[in-house]
């Protein structure tokens, strides 16, 4: 396998009730004179979200804080549906309520004029309300491929940190979790951050909480930069807090997997354990 052009990097996090651990490794109509806005993690390509459900917009903004509006085009206008201003650090965060019947819109970040600072915009975004019937993705073979090297150390059995885990019983693939991972993985790498927690503050039990996933426990590993799921696994159960998590006492499992390019890592990896 060809070493990724990226550095490799890991993170893990388990909640039961009593316990949490971490571990880290390294209306405004169009106006023709507007400038793009200098704002990263906007992604111009097209998203689908269901009906009635909350569409959650981060992103860094240069220079000092400044107000962001969300615009939704109405006719040959935009009209502000969200707006906040950004952090020091450039942090923005902005939620909007999708309509609750099926459509199409269009929507854009505009930064309004402050001081000597022109107002800006950036490019549109397609957004489309699906139909209130659940979508159910196609099988993922790298994912599947990660599932069954984890069972496989399961069933073996697995040393971490020098302590030895006897074997235990294999993980089933839940589709909530599934969607919970997957959805962090393409965020961590859309908006180029790497950590358990969202960049509009969520942590790994508020994300499979909203997937309608009641659990009694969880853990999550997360992983970055690795090319392939051997490689991944490998990471995982070579470090001790991760590999203690992939053996700990779980019934069920989530996958998911991002490369988005000109991100830092390019590959973004998670892996969410849990119990009902």
């Amino acid at each position: 396998m060809a070493p990724s052009p990226h550095r490799a990097v890991l993170l893990v996090t388990v909640l039961t009730a009593t316990l949490l651990a971490l571990v880290g490794l390294p209306p405004s109509p169009a106006h023709s004179s507007v400038r793009p806005a200098p704002v990263r993690g906007w992604a111009a390509t097209p998203t689908v979200v269901a009906p009635g459900s909350a569409l959650t917009v981060a992103v860094r903004v240069a220079g000092s804080p400044r107000r962001v509006e969300l615009q939704r085009r109405a006719g040959t206008t935009w009209r502000t549906v969200a707006a906040t201003r950004s952090t020091r650090a450039g942090r923005a965060v902005l939620r909007w309520s999708t309509p609750a019947a099926p459509t199409r819109v269009a929507l854009r970040l505009r930064l309004p004029r402050a001081g000597l600072r022109p107002a800006s915009v950036t490019a549109p975004r397609t957004v489309t309300v699906r139909r209130g019937d659940r979508v159910v993705p196609a099988p993922d073979p790298l994912l599947q491929q990660v599932l069954d090297l984890v069972n496989r150390a399961r069933a073996r059995g697995a040393t971490c940190g020098g302590v030895r885990h006897a074997p235990v019983g294999p993980l089933r693939a839940e589709p909530r979790l599934s969607a919970a991972a997957r959805a962090h993985a393409l965020d961590m790498g859309t908006h180029d951050y790497f950590s358990h927690t969202s960049l509009d503050s969520r942590d790994p039990g508020d994300r499979i909480t909203a997937a309608d996933y009641r659990w009694r426990s969880y853990g999550e590993n997360i992983a970055a930069g690795y090319t392939g799921a051997v490689a991944v696994v490998d990471g995982w159960l070579a470090s001790p807090g991760h590999c203690r998590n992939l053996m700990g006492a779980f019934d069920e499992i989530g996958l998911g997997h991002a490369y988005v390019t000109g991100s830092t890592y390019g590959h973004y990896w998670v892996q969410v354990l849990a119990t009902r």
